[in-house]
């Protein structure tokens, strides 16, 4: 640094003059960004482009996993009848009896709601704030008046991302039940919407020497087609509504449409051979042999075939003949069997004494009766009979 006063040139960060002793000017500060190299300057300038760009996205994606804004959008979702989104709010994995197949077919039957506006209108959250309640109202089309629907949420304990509270629509809210339970006789086949039931969804702690338990640990809410098959072979079906209320029973469930059509294809042969059989005054002993198989209890049969025989022989009864059966219901019972109810028409022949003279009376008619069968190697096999027919009008 050269001395203002006599122009010597001194060493770097001297003080004063080496030749006059004058006091040195101070160096001035050199700015850091200038000592830089251009290559450096564009490198910090992308840097502090791309802290300021991760701040903005994570308020951004903060704002989105607002438990306002997952009830908004599950709102949206369910007023537009918008299944695929829909289902994304369930926090369900796509398989078996939580997959968006059968998501799609149980919600199939809502329709989409005119929605003309609506706004979140307060957000509640619980003191420990893991749950929250978001009140929308909202204005469908038609309607002079507004409306208002509250969806309830729970945080989860495993956040969004690392960093993002974790809202998930609440089950009161949902259209999943949780742990829902379904009774059905021990060792049977249960499928729901054509999914098996994995035997592992078995409690043993309520199932018990009669009944199989199954606790299912999602399912939704809405109408499944249930079909069980018992040990026997036997299959009946019809349908279950799954709700955070109650469980279910597969236990008095309806025989298929196949069975029913095979049984009411036999339904007529059977009753006319009972009947036929009681005209003849048959002993049950005489007729036992062709409705035994092994393993077999033909105790009510035998009574209530008796009884028929002794109606036979008093009312005169000499033709009969079952002219069309259809079975109008069923139920599996307790212990396996199948209970049909049926409604027949018939044709009858009756003889009487009439002032001493013998009258012949032929007549129609039409009576319910009720039939139990056991399911053996893929037959009916009938073991208990009731309602029949035992009055046979003269006139």
């Amino acid at each position: 640094m050269n001395c203002t006063k006599c122009g010597q040139e001194n060493k770097k960060g001297a003080k004063f003059c080496e030749a006059c002793g004058a006091q040195l000017p101070k160096a001035p500060r050199q700015n850091p960004l200038q000592a830089l190299s251009k290559k450096a300057k564009i490198l910090i300038g992308l840097g502090l482009g791309l802290l300021v760009a991760l701040i903005i996205a994570f308020c951004v994606l903060g704002s989105q996993y607002k438990p306002e804004k997952i009830a908004e959008g599950y709102f949206v979702a369910a007023a537009n009848n918008d299944m695929d989104k829909l289902y994304s709010y369930m926090g369900v994995k796509d398989k078996g009896l939580t997959s968006k197949k059968i998501f799609k077919k149980i919600m199939k039957d809502d329709e989409a709601q005119k929605l003309l506006n609506y706004s979140v209108s307060s957000i509640n959250k619980s003191d420990d704030g893991l749950s929250a309640s978001v009140v929308i109202n909202y204005t469908l089309k038609g309607d002079s008046k507004s409306s208002s629907a509250t969806i309830n949420l729970v945080k989860d304990k495993n956040n969004k991302l690392l960093f993002f509270d974790n809202w998930k629509i609440s089950e009161e809210t949902s259209v999943i039940v949780e742990d829902y339970e379904i009774g059905v006789l021990k060792g049977a086949k249960v499928k729901l919407e054509g999914v098996t039931l994995d035997k592992s969804y078995i409690d043993s702690k309520k199932s018990d020497d009669n009944e199989d338990v199954y606790v299912i640990p999602e399912i939704f809410k809405g109408e499944y087609e249930a079909e069980v098959t018992l040990k026997n072979g036997l299959t009946g079906s019809g349908t279950i509504t799954p709700s955070s209320y109650g469980s279910a029973n597969l236990n008095n469930l309806s025989i298929t449409k196949e069975g029913k059509n095979t049984l009411e294809k036999t339904l007529p042969t059977t009753i006319n051979k009972l009947y036929q059989a009681a005209i003849e005054q048959k002993a049950f002993n005489d007729i036992k042999a062709d409705y035994e198989y092994k393993g077999s209890d033909l105790k009510d049969l035998d009574d209530e075939y008796t009884s028929l025989m002794e109606a036979a022989n008093s009312r005169g009864l000499k033709k009969y003949n079952a002219t069309k059966v259809e079975i109008t219901d069923s139920a599996f019972t307790d212990e396996g069997y199948i209970e049909v109810k049926a409604d027949v028409d018939y044709e009858y022949t009756v003889t009487y004494s009439f002032l001493g003279e013998e009258e012949t009376k032929n007549g129609t008619d039409n009576d319910n009766v009720k039939l139990t069968f056991d399911y053996v190697d893929g037959q009916y096999k009938l073991i208990d009979m009731s309602g029949m027919t035992k009055y046979f009008s003269w006139f």
